[in-house]
């Protein structure tokens, strides 16, 4: 193909690029004079010359030509937004955006009932005062977001399909939630609502929609579930957070009713008794179960099942004992396990380590004990980030054993674990120096063991380390990383020099061998072989 085929092409395609440009309809001319008189009372920045339809933050109907859409978010407006604004003469909105700005002082217009079409309205964080006008229960394909606002509490939301409150109320829920039969969203997070959860809150969730939302998180309510509210009728809901309030009792069996649930977060209660018998196996779509910072106890259930789609599971700071579940093996997904602050009393769960995307495994504060052992030759824990064993009964020597059988976890994905946490253990011997070639390692505790030797040069070469904890322990010799505070040594007796206040005396000795080359020395297969 000659150059010349190319420049008709490329003239054909301009021509036809502008064509179709300017066959589409303008923005008629009394919204475009309506939108720049309302931009203009805040600010000028669109031009008067072009299509509206080409302004910033303006979506236009494809076919007509009208303004269907403004957002308007973060664009430092400020000033009264006046009920007689021409932004009101913008009948064929379906979007509306005003959020992110400063209209202090101003009220929601009951001129927003102008917007017939209007089915998503956000004014949040923008400073509106006083109370919701009667006028917007008009809207009732309505979705609207009225967070951080300082508005009064009315029922003149009451006929809205979404709201979100989040910062809203001050005390108690308004009675209007009786009334509401059509919310397939509700967001009351944030607020200092107080009391018992209202049953009237089932009341809020229209049964024939199929995605249902209710986060009523970071409030004040005490007390236990209505057992109305774990009824049948609410088996659509897919979001239950209601995290970091007061609610006492035990969870409720018929909350697997629940089967479309991915998210249940009820973290940070004071929630108490046993986990419902069905409760990790009662759905397939269930993604991340919160239960951290609770009451619970007993044994965490053994059911778990091999259809699960769970990627976090959090049970910390509670009270479970007995034995970590096997059938945990069974949750392919599982990313992130943290059974932290419990009483479980076994051994470390190698077996973990086939679930191929495990990222983050956190065990510290339980009664483990025994040896770390896991057979020279399995690939475990691949894609592991964050490994943290503190504060429990381990007992084997840091040394060939105990580095060899966490061989799996230390050398397979040295380009994955940034966290490796075994402080507080009983832990002996010295610091191989191999943990030197974990590039990616961000932090390091080893503290409070019964650590010997000296400190390997290899941590220098720790590039990406922020944070080292080697004190408490029985490490001797002059050679500290003097990028780290004294902290970070302290309580080792043989240790001296830089940044320890502690000075070396003249004929310090040499430091003792590193452990790699005693392993080589033992006869131990190099890692790196």
């Amino acid at each position: 193909m000659g150059w010349h085929h190319i420049l008709c092409l490329l003239c054909f395609h301009f021509f036809l690029h502008y064509t179709l440009r300017f066959a589409l309809p303008f923005c008629p001319p009394d919204q475009h004079d309506a939108l720049l008189h309302f931009k203009n009372s805040f600010t000028n920045s669109w031009d008067n010359v072009v299509d509206c339809c080409s302004w910033d933050g303006l979506t236009c109907d494809g076919a007509t030509g009208n303004v269907i859409g403004l957002d308007l978010t973060c664009s430092r407006l400020h000033g009264i937004l006046q009920s007689n604004s021409s932004l009101f003469l913008l009948r064929h909105l379906r979007s509306l955006n005003l959020s992110g700005n400063n209209f202090a002082g101003s009220h929601i217009s009951p001129n927003m009932s102008a917007f017939a079409k209007l089915t998503h309205l956000n004014l949040s964080y923008s400073h509106f005062l006083g109370t919701i006008p009667s006028e917007i229960s008009r809207l009732s394909k309505l979705d609207t977001s009225l967070r951080q606002c300082g508005i009064s509490t009315n029922s003149n939301f009451c006929g809205l399909l979404g709201i979100a409150l989040v910062g809203f109320f001050s005390r108690n829920m308004p009675s209007c939630f009786d009334n509401i039969t059509n919310l397939i969203l509700l967001d009351l997070s944030g607020n200092k609502l107080q009391g018992p959860l209202p049953q009237s809150l089932v009341k809020c969730m229209n049964l024939s929609i199929l995605v249902l939302i209710l986060v009523i998180s970071n409030n004040n309510f005490i007390g236990r579930w209505p057992m109305e509210f774990f009824s049948n009728t609410l088996s659509a809901i897919i979001d239950l957070s209601s995290n970091n309030n007061n609610m006492t009792g035990k969870i409720p069996s018929s909350i697997c009713n629940f089967t479309k649930l991915e998210i249940i977060d009820l973290s940070n209660n004071g929630l108490t008794g046993s986990l419902p018998r069905c409760l990790t196996n009662f759905s397939t779509v269930l993604s991340v179960l919160n239960l951290q910072m609770n009451y619970l106890e007993g044994t965490i259930l053994q059911s778990f099942s091999s259809r699960s789609s769970l990627t976090t599971l959090d049970f910390s700071q509670n009270h479970f004992e007995g034995t970590l579940p096997r059938s945990l093996v069974k949750c392919s997904h599982m990313e992130v396990l943290d059974l932290s602050d419990n009483q479980i009393e076994d051994t470390f769960p190698r077996w973990l380590g086939t679930l191929p995307g495990l990222r983050v495994l956190i065990l510290r504060s339980n009664n483990l004990k025994g040896l770390l052992n896991i057979p020279r030759g399995e690939h475990l824990f691949l894609k592991l980030h964050i490994l943290d064993i503190s504060n429990n009964n381990f007992s084997s020597p840091l040394s060939a054993n105990l580095i060899m059988s966490l061989r799996a976890i230390l050398v397979k994905i040295l380009t994955f674990l940034t966290i490796i946490d075994l402080s507080h253990n009983s832990f002996q011997g010295q610091i191989p120096e191999v943990i030197g070639h974990l590039h990616s390692l961000v932090g390091l505790n080893l503290s409070h063991n019964h650590l010997t030797g000296s400190i390997p040069l290899t941590l220098g070469n720790l590039t990406n380390l922020g944070w080292l904890d080697l004190s408490s322990n029985k490490l001797s010799g002059d050679k500290q990383l003097s990028t780290f505070s004294s902290d970070s040594f302290s309580g080792n007796l043989g240790l001296c020099g830089t940044p320890l206040p502690k000075a070396c005396l003249g004929g310090a000795q040499s430091p003792p061998p590193s452990s790699s080359s005693t392993f080589d020395r033992e006869g131990h297969e190099s890692w790196f072989k």
